[in-house]
């Protein structure tokens, strides 16, 4: 109905200047297969808890809402790896999966920190809140005492670094993640291990020449040559990549200065990147 008037099936709506704001009066019965009470109680999101936000939000609208991370006593080194790690997808979905292992003998401190870091992550996508990762940061101290040192004076857990944690972190789930695939593959080695081919030569007998193939899970970038800044990215990865190091010259029987040389052998299919900067 519309100003006094009942409109009928076949009424051109146009012609009665419909407006915003308007008031229109639905009458009626619903017909059998028309409206019906919803199976479940419709919830609103301000009447959700914040897990039940986050994972209707997830859900419905693909929308994976970031949890922060509380500090615990100087772990924002920590924090920041965490929150980096998450997405890379593949990593994330690895940890999901895993599962305790049947052998008491396999849950090792660094199981335990690829557990909890499992749970972590199903935790950052079941939160809209910060929360405190009480049991990671446990897991992590025990893997590696020396992020469980404490000030002297004050009591408090010391400052760490993130570049530190990055590493030990993931150097404690490649084992476990590993053992964990049917085929062995090596979730952490194939997205983040680099191999990096090194070339030393001697300066005082250039024809002395030695090469060194390791793998590495980073690329220093430096932000100084000497007293000069660094204007690009690009050149402070060529600056860490090359130098001059003191060590035995087997020609010479005696100490000499080498230049050092470094490229990327092999690089990773998906490169995710970390920066460390270094003096």
């Amino acid at each position: 109905m519309i100003k006094g008037k009942v409109l009928k099936d076949g009424d051109d709506l146009t012609k009665f200047g419909l407006k915003d704001g308007m008031t229109l009066m639905m009458m009626g019965t619903a017909e059998e297969q028309g409206l019906r009470e919803p199976a479940q109680p419709v919830m609103f999101l301000e009447d959700m808890t914040p897990d039940q936000r986050a994972r209707a939000m997830n859900e419905k609208a693909a929308i994976v809402v970031p949890a922060g991370l509380d500090n615990l006593g100087n772990t924002c080194y920590m924090n920041s790896v965490v929150q980096c790690l998450k997405r890379v997808n593949e990593l994330k979905d690895a940890l999901k999966s895993m599962r305790a292992p049947t052998d008491v003998n396999q849950m090792d401190p660094n199981m335990m920190l690829t557990l909890a870091g499992g749970q972590l992550m199903k935790d950052i996508e079941n939160k809209d809140f910060s929360y405190r990762p009480f049991g990671f940061v446990q897991a992590l101290r025990t893997a590696y005492p020396i992020f469980d040192e404490v000030e002297e004076r004050s009591g408090q857990h010391k400052q760490q670094d993130a570049d530190e944690a990055l590493i030990s972190i993931l150097q404690a789930w490649r084992g476990p993640l590993q053992r964990a695939n049917e085929d062995g593959e090596d979730v952490v080695g194939n997205m983040f291990e680099l191999e990096m081919k090194t070339t030393y030569t001697c300066k005082e007998d250039p024809t002395e020449i030695t090469e060194q193939t390791e793998r590495v899970f980073k690329l220093t970038c430096q932000i100084e040559n000497g007293a000069t800044p660094v204007s690009s990215l690009q050149e402070g990865l060529k600056i860490s990549l090359e130098g001059d190091i003191e060590k035995n010259s087997a020609n010479l029987g005696r100490d000499a200065v080498w230049s050092r040389e470094s490229k990327v052998n092999r690089l990773v299919s998906d490169i995710p990147l970390f920066g460390c900067l270094s003096n």
